[in-house]
């Protein structure tokens, strides 16, 4: 049985729906215009009708696509602060335990920062980590359940979306893991 984490469950369920309700009367209304068309013949007001489903269709199945697109990077980084905030959860003691997520602009990045107050990420592990399969001192040394992927594919979401990861030590103690993107401006 494969385990999902909340996050992931409900992106999955708003796909799903998504797709009930933007896809399926599309394909129903592509029928309708097309047989709408055949059956007209000669009758103006039925030609009318079909082709009016039809540019319908072509419009919702567009509006689909290009939300399709932004759904889907928006559900990528929120997996990306997913997997962060999973694994601050993970890695920091019950007793006193503080996570902190935190968001700021300037003109040109968006940086969105988990900070907790557990033990830390050394300095010779803070680039290993977000290799495939690799897992920190503190991941082995407690026993944590984990395959060592889930910073590997933060790493991936942001380079996608053309940005930086990286982890630094806390102020007081624990770990900063940073997502830099760039900002999107409109051209003027």
């Amino acid at each position: 049985m494969k385990l999902r984490s909340p996050t992931t469950t409900l992106l999955h369920r708003a796909r799903i729906i998504f797709v009930a309700t933007a896809v399926v009367p599309t394909v129903l209304m592509t029928g309708i215009g097309i047989v709408s068309l055949v059956a007209a013949g000669s009758k103006s007001v039925a030609v009318i009708g079909g082709i009016l489903g039809l540019g319908f269709c072509a419009t919702a199945l567009v509006g689909y696509t290009v939300g399709t697109i932004f759904v889907t990077r928006g559900a990528a980084l929120a997996q990306a602060v997913g997997n962060l905030l999973g694994n601050a959860w993970k890695y920091t003691p019950a007793a006193g335990k503080k996570i902190e997520v935190t968001a700021r602009a300037d003109l040109n990045h968006v940086v969105i920062s988990v900070t907790d107050n557990g033990a830390g990420v050394p300095a010779p592990e803070r680039e290993l980590i977000f290799e495939k399969f690799q897992r920190g001192r503190a991941a082995v040394d407690t026993g944590s359940p984990g395959t060592g992927l889930g910073l590997a594919i933060v790493r991936a979401i942001v380079r996608a979306h053309k940005g930086e990861v990286d982890v630094r030590p806390a102020a007081d103690h624990g770990a900063s893991f940073r997502i830099t993107l760039p900002r999107w401006r409109q051209a003027a």
